[in-house]
């Protein structure tokens, strides 16, 4: 910057260094080692307001991860849970984890009043389809099974006496 920019209107060509000292009294004019710590310290603390900024957003993004962490491992033990339930359910239906391996994933939610209505109403169809099953298979085995053959009412009149008389010493 040249003295005539610093001085503005108030320079004048040939002026001595009193009449620049006198115009130079009525601005606020720094050093300029004054100025640059000043700027350095000025860029210091923008630079630790940033890190502080980006830290904030660090520290909320961690605390947001871990929260969503958090969440995903409440579902996990929610189902792990239900599905424990839900083996009790059909054990105590009498199903083998055989017959019900292959469709107990469908019914697992991390809502455990679902999961347990759902595996219940199953249970109950499958215990009664099975008592029909064994009702209708009982049934038909009787239909099969021939009717014994009458004792006293088929045997001739004389064997029958006979027959008494054994019992009662007559002859």
């Amino acid at each position: 910057m040249t003295l005539a920019e610093l001085l503005g209107n108030a320079y004048k060509e040939g002026m001595s260094a009193e009449e620049i000292e006198d115009a130079l009294k009525d601005r606020n004019l720094i050093e300029k080692d004054t100025f640059d710590k000043a700027a350095r310290e000025i860029s210091g603390y923008k630079k630790r307001i940033k890190e502080l900024e980006d830290s904030g957003k660090t520290a909320e993004m961690q605390l947001k991860t871990a929260l969503e962490d958090a969440k995903a491992m409440r579902a996990e033990y929610s189902k792990a849970k239900n599905r424990f339930d839900v083996e009790k359910i059909f054990a105590k239906a009498g199903m083998a984890e055989e017959d019900y391996s292959s469709f107990i994933d469908g019914i697992i939610s991390e809502n455990e009043q679902e999961s347990l209505d759902i595996a219940q109403k199953f249970a109950d169809m499958v215990v009664k389809t099975r008592e029909t099953a064994q009702k209708n298979a009982k049934t038909e085995i009787m239909k099969e099974t021939p009717r014994p053959q009458g004792g006293a009412s088929n045997q001739d009149p004389e064997e029958k006496d006979l027959f008494l008389a054994g019992f009662t010493g007559e002859k």
